[in-house]
């Protein structure tokens, strides 16, 4: 799957990092689930989840094999869909698979259906969700209360391009509540640029991400940190 931000060339090192950080039957969380490129990749029991309804609600028909892909879509459909407020799993298939670098709503391009939209990638990944007991849901990654769980956050970067129509980010209120599940017993483990302080780096990757931000400035690597 193309996906804003996704992990995918770096999702089996990042996998590796989680696992040595995991205690035996340990919840592991991704609140940010996105393309599942790592949540499809690690162990149950598992719970991801993310605010985009829509997004969840394709997951969810693509691991219940019920989503049959559209041969093509014309503008006119895309802009229909794009200017609706419903939420539903075309709409999310539509605005990640018929857009401009797999960025949700970033206008209609029927030349990137030739190139990597290719559906095969989360068919893929469905597979692995399909084949263990894994909860998927809709909500603001502040809602679901867990304790001594591994959560891996994967939250819009600072200063990079957010999603159309969507609120900013608030970076101040993450890191607040990334303090708060440390609190709770939860091992906290954050994908950035960059962390404040009490973060920890841990980890940085040679991959230099591809992510455009505010100053088109793209050079620059991945990073774990963590709560100690």
């Amino acid at each position: 799957m193309v996906y804003q931000g996704s992990k995918e060339k770096i999702a089996d090192e990042i996998v590796s990092i989680l696992n040595t950080m995991r205690s035996p039957g340990q919840l592991y969380w991704e609140p940010f689930l996105g393309s599942a490129s790592t949540f499809s990749r690690m162990a149950t029991p598992r719970l991801g989840t993310d605010s985009m309804t829509d997004l969840i609600m394709l997951w969810n028909e693509v691991i219940a094999d019920r989503f049959i892909e559209p041969s093509y879509i014309v503008k006119s459909q895309y802009d229909d869909y794009m200017k609706s407020d419903v939420p539903s799993a075309i709409r999310a298939y539509i605005g990640f698979f018929w857009s401009f670098s797999g960025m949700f709503n970033k206008g209609y391009s029927p030349d990137f259906f030739q190139g990597s939209r290719s559906f095969h990638s989360m068919h893929e990944r469905a597979k692995s969700l399909r084949a263990q007991p894994t909860k998927i849901s809709a909500c603001d990654y502040t809602m679901p209360r867990v304790k001594g769980a591994l959560i891996y956050a994967d939250p819009p970067y600072r200063g990079t391009t957010g999603y159309k129509g969507a609120k900013p980010f608030d970076h101040d209120k993450f890191y607040l509540w990334c303090l708060e599940q440390k609190e709770q017993g939860n091992t906290v483990v954050v994908s950035e640029y960059f962390m404040p302080e009490p973060f920890q780096q841990i980890h940085e990757f040679p991959f230099r991400t591809s992510l455009a931000t505010v100053h088109r400035d793209s050079d620059k690597p991945e990073r774990l940190y963590t709560l100690l």
